[in-house]
């Protein structure tokens, strides 16, 4: 546990970040766990014990992993596109 303190103290959040309490959060994310970063982000927010502080970290963790809706429908279009040209070149 003293090597993944010391990684924490190094990769974490700076001191003034919002997510400066929140290292299972960073932890998470530097594993590459978004998934459950975000559930626990989402977990923190309905605890009505939680600070105030401790939920707008979540509140940035859940905006910052959210999906973008624009990459989302550009590559959504272009499959579309692709499909069209591949039905019309085997017809």
């Amino acid at each position: 546990m003293g090597k993944n303190k010391n990684r924490e103290k190094k990769d974490g959040a700076a001191p003034g970040s919002p997510l400066a309490g929140q290292a299972h959060l960073i932890d998470l994310i530097q594993r590459g766990d978004f998934r459950a970063a975000r559930a626990e982000a989402k977990k923190t927010l309905s605890d009505p014990a939680v600070s105030e502080a401790d939920k707008a970290a979540a509140r940035d963790v859940v905006g910052r992993l959210a999906v973008d809706r624009t990459t989302l429908a550009v590559g959504l279009l272009g499959a579309l596109v692709l499909a069209v040209i591949a039905v019309l070149v085997l017809r």
